[in-house]
Parts: structure tokens; C-alpha cells; sequence
């Protein structure tokens, strides 16, 4: 029995790339609800009014406007970050067309008693989880 971690690329078969075309799609849609929302909050936010629990110097040293500016860019820097984390993996994926096969071993296996029920667990070596 080898108890080495092999790694090995394959092309992909038509069902993995159905499966990475149906990640991306939904993705793509979660993606745009949320940038649908910030889009939402980019326009009603600068028309709420105001209400500030400070002193007068308060108000010079901070702007409403500034502020409402500096929230939407916050959500933006998130929102494309996000767009590149969920997508940019996929979409490299189904374009190399390759997927990566890892054999490994197991290296301990177990079971646990958790509110009335049986649960099996195994470890993997080499796994990143």
C-alpha cells in the first residue's frame, strides 16, 4: 500500500464542467442580487437625512456626504473583491478545462455519540480540512 500523496491533472468529462458551469451560474447570480443591493444603498443612502448625536464640531470635522462617500466605497472594494475570489477560480477552470485528482490515504477513522445519534469520522492526510 503506498501511503504517498499523488496529485495528478485529468481532463475534465462533461459532467465536471456541467457542475462548474452550474457553480458559476450561481455565483454569477448571488453576485448580482448583492451588487444590486449596493447599488441600492449607493443611491438612497446620500438622500437619508442626517442624524448626528455630537456637538456642532463634530459635524465640521465629518461631513455627512464624506462619510456616506467613504461607506460606498467600502462596500464597492468588498463587492469586487468578492466578484474575483468567487469567480476568477471558476472561470479559470473552465477555461483550462483540467481538473486536479489527489489520492490519498486514511490515516484515522472514528465515531462519536451526538444527541441521540452515531456520527462516523475519518482524517485524511494530505487534506487541507
Amino acid at each position: 500500500m503506498n501511503n504517498g500523496i499523488q496529485k495528478e491533472e485529468r481532463p475534465c468529462t462533461f459532467e465536471d464542467l456541467a457542475k462548474l458551469e452550474k457553480a458559476m451560474c450561481k455565483s454569477k447570480s448571488e453576485l448580482r442580487i448583492a451588487g444590486i443591493i449596493i447599488l441600492i444603498l449607493s443611491v438612497i443612502l446620500p438622500f437619508l437625512p442626517p442624524k448626528y448625536s455630537g456637538n456642532k464640531a463634530m459635524l465640521d470635522i465629518m461631513s455627512y456626504g464624506s462619510a456616506v462617500t467613504g461607506i460606498v466605497t467600502v462596500f464597492g472594494v468588498v463587492f469586487l473583491w468578492s466578484v474575483y475570489f468567487m469567480l476568477y477560480g471558476l472561470y479559470k477552470d473552465l477555461k483550462n478545462k483540467i481538473k486536479i485528482c489527489v489520492s490519498t490515504y486514511v490515516a484515522s477513522t472514528g465515531s462519536t455519540k451526538y444527541r441521540g445519534k452515531q456520527h462516523f469520522y475519518f482524517t485524511a492526510a494530505g487534506l487541507p480540512y
